[in-house]
């Protein structure tokens, strides 16, 4: 979480460089530094747009998801087990049943750009032992699940893990992670 001090440091950076600046009225729009940059017909193509499905069951909404499985795969989402019936791609939906079991881990996305801060705050939540008054019953469990397994893996305590010829990274954010796997 970004606290309020960081986010006035962030925008007195943007002000102070013309990326914002002030109206007479106190509000701010974006400065001349900040146009040259949101003009260009770059700006919007380096945002991935991913596309979000509804994941419901009946007529209720589990969550979202933006890696679509294909019918009769099951996975895991707010602490439950889910098996899709029907994915209907016009509307963006994905239409699941409840499902006992295991689910086995399918990739189908090829990760995410995270910012190290983020991926230092899951190392935060894997290390303590706070209970979220949020979760439900069975992502309180999950949570527990992951953190003993990020205990017994060594995971919190090296961010380099050697896994046979390749080397995996841990909370140190897209950038070191990039590097790392172009310096292989």
């Amino acid at each position: 979480m970004i606290r309020p001090d960081q986010y006035q440091v962030f925008l007195n950076y943007l002000i102070e460089t013309d990326h914002l600046q002030w109206t007479e009225d106190r509000t701010l729009i974006i400065g001349l530094t900040g146009e040259k940059i949101v003009n260009n017909y770059r700006f919007y193509a380096v945002f991935k747009d991913d596309e979000e499905h509804k994941v419901l069951n009946g007529s209720e909404e589990i969550g979202s998801i933006t890696t679509v499985p294909p019918p009769g795969y099951c996975f895991s989402l707010a602490g439950k087990l889910w098996k899709v019936e029907e994915v209907d791609h016009k509307h963006k939906a994905v239409y699941v049943k409840s499902a006992k079991g295991k689910v086995d881990t399918l990739w189908l996305g090829a990760g995410g750009d995270i910012h190290t801060s983020v991926v230092q705050k899951m190392r935060e939540v894997l290390s303590d032992s706070v209970i979220y008054p949020y979760l439900s019953p069975q992502a309180v469990n999950r949570l527990e699940r992951a953190r003993r397994l990020a205990r017994e893996s060594g995971l919190l305590k090296q961010v380099v893990i050697p896994a046979g010829e390749i080397r995996c990274t841990f909370f140190l954010g897209w950038e070191v992670n990039h590097s790392v796997h172009w310096s292989a």
